[in-house]
């Protein structure tokens, strides 16, 4: 077996934390930066995300269709007609806005089930606030 440690490969690691507040999040960049010298900052992002509660997903879909393209409503039919537990939200990932629909496909549920399905698309023609109105 070969001990030696060198490699070409290359990782990404997102991590997604509700620090709390900017100081928390200084601490952890300071605590990762400490522990690990070559860590660098690759993307920085500022997003805002509202989360949704109902039940009639048919009635959404349609609404979405006209602002989707072809392929990407035909996927969120597919998981509307594959999916059990059902959550939606909508995000605005710095100056895009994006419509996420989770689906368990077993018992579990959408947010934090192993066996689920995700639909995710740019919404193009329309503002967060405009997409939250459908």
């Amino acid at each position: 077996m070969n001990s030696s440690n060198t490699t070409d490969q290359q990782f990404e690691i997102e991590i997604k934390s509700l620090l709390g507040s900017k100081e928390n999040a200084d601490a952890l960049q300071t605590k990762l930066k400490e522990r690990f010298p070559d860590i660098k900052v690759t993307e920085e992002s500022k997003q805002l995300n509202h989360y949704f509660v109902g039940e009639n997903f048919t009635a959404l879909a349609k609404a979405l269709e006209p602002h989707l393209p072809e392929a990407k409503h035909a996927q969120l039919i597919s998981t509307l007609e594959k999916g059990k537990k059902i959550s939606v939200r909508t995000r605005q990932l710095n100056d895009k806005v994006i419509f996420v629909m989770k689906a368990s496909i077993d018992d579990t549920t959408s947010s934090n089930g192993i066996s689920r399905l995700e639909f995710e698309t740019e919404v193009e023609n329309l503002t967060l606030d405009q997409l939250d109105q459908l």
